[in-house]
């Protein structure tokens, strides 16, 4: 921030604001309840967020600049906001852009504010690259979730299973694999280990249907089975994205087939990859 000669940052996403304040909430825009961080150069953070999880906040976050609002009091979280950013008036604020809700945006463009912000996704982006010994430990841990709940999918693939019966399947795998890591490093934790989000399923003649979720659809002998965990496998508002292909039983010789082609042209196209090849 100092190279770019920013005084203050916005963030307004889940997953920034559990980066840097280690808090995460349930309520955000999609209620009407914003949480808003601002990250000033060169002072601690502030959070603005509801009165309805300011305990929670206080519990989980290392942060003590922690401004509450109120349903139907005053004008809610703009009130505390506009008192902060009245002190930045004629400094460089970033936020970054496409993680600004829609209803905190439309207060900008409402105020001369919308003129002043620019980008800081760089900053950001850059910044989290770098992984510190504990981030490296979390993604670590991330990934035995994963694990957790792909053998756990596995598992239960057979002849007239349900696609959905995979789908809980694969979440309580995840959950308990989650609750045992938290549940190690301290049972007062606020962390919730509980698997969340719809797991996408295709089974069968849904198979061309990327992204479908579990029907009551039973699974037949050869069918195949794929398996998306982007959207479920959260641990640590860490998103391990991942797909996982299967047959009920038996692969027949024209699936083999279309795999051995599949296999051949990813490794035709990684021999090639190397500094100064244009991706054609």
């Amino acid at each position: 921030m100092s190279e770019a000669n920013i005084d203050a940052m916005l963030l307004m996403d889940p997953d920034s604001i559990y980066y840097f304040t280690a808090f995460w909430g349930d309520l955000g825009v999609e209620f009407g309840r914003p949480s808003i961080v601002i990250m000033p150069r060169n002072e601690e953070p502030i959070i603005i967020t509801s009165s309805i999880e300011g305990e929670m906040c206080k519990r989980m976050s290392w942060i003590s600049k922690i401004h509450l609002y109120h349903d139907s009091v005053g004008r809610e979280w703009i009130d505390p906001l506009e008192t902060i950013l009245a002190k930045y008036k004629n400094h460089k604020i970033a936020v970054i852009p496409n993680k600004v809700p829609s209803l905190v945006l439309n207060y900008f463009h409402k105020t001369d504010w919308i003129n002043k912000l620019i980008n800081g996704e760089n900053i950001l982006s850059l910044q989290r690259m770098i992984k510190s010994p504990e981030e490296i430990k979390h993604l670590r841990q991330a990934g035995q979730v994963a694990t957790a709940m792909t053998d756990a999918a596995r598992s239960v693939i057979a002849e007239g299973v349900s696609e959905y019966e995979i789908a809980i399947a694969a979440q309580a795998g995840g959950t308990r694999k989650a609750a045992e890591i938290i549940e190690s490093e301290d049972v007062n934790s606020l962390m919730s280990p509980v698997i969340h989000n719809l797991q996408s399923i295709q089974s069968g003649p849904h198979t061309s249907m990327g992204h479908l979720h579990p029907t009551v659809r039973r699974l037949k002998k050869g069918d195949p089975v794929f398996l998306c965990f982007c959207a479920n496998c959260h641990f640590k508002q860490l998103k391990i994205g991942y797909d996982r292909q299967y047959f009920v039983e038996e692969m027949s010789d024209e699936h083999a087939r279309l795999y051995e082609i599949a296999v051949e042209a990813q490794q035709a196209s990684i021999k090639e990859m190397k500094p100064g090849v244009t991706a054609e």
